[in-house]
């Protein structure tokens, strides 16, 4: 498994309305884990050379927003920021995806889904994920 994240955070949470509620959590800790020998053993995912784990104590600002757009299109947006407090606080780890439901009729549906990344400590660029898949679905009936 590499890598893994677990974060814990105290804070506060702001709902703004049913569309947008943000979290600021100005205690938080963030751990990283590589259990793979070999990416362990080359430091990969900012682990130091042979260790599984690393831990950051920082701040977290998490920002969600669900809307529906339409009445068969549903818009999801969630930004996490974290910035490490004792090492380059200045260099904000930034985790935005966004996700567009939409549902065509009764049996298509498809999704739009967008990853973006950037955490210096695994590479200098930005690292960016799109997703469009379509489903099929279909209610058989039953009389039993």
């Amino acid at each position: 498994m590499a890598p893994a994240f677990l974060t814990l955070a105290g804070g506060f949470y702001y709902t703004a309305n049913k569309i947008i509620t943000l979290f600021i959590g100005p205690l938080s800790g963030r751990s990283t884990f590589v259990l793979d020998e070999t990416l362990s053993n080359q430091g990969a995912f900012g682990v130091k050379v042979g260790q599984h784990s690393r831990h950051e104590f920082g701040g977290t600002f998490k920002a969600t927003m669900n809307i529906n757009i339409m009445k068969n299109i549903n818009f999801l947006s969630r930004l996490i920021l974290f910035s490490n407090y004792t090492e380059n606080p200045e260099n904000i780890k930034l985790d935005w995806q966004t996700l567009f439901t939409m549902k065509i009729n009764k049996v298509f549906s498809t999704n739009v889904n967008i990853h973006l990344i950037y955490d210096e400590d695994f590479t200098n660029q930005i690292q960016l994920k799109e997703i469009l898949s379509v489903g099929i679905a279909y209610q058989f009936e039953t009389n039993i």
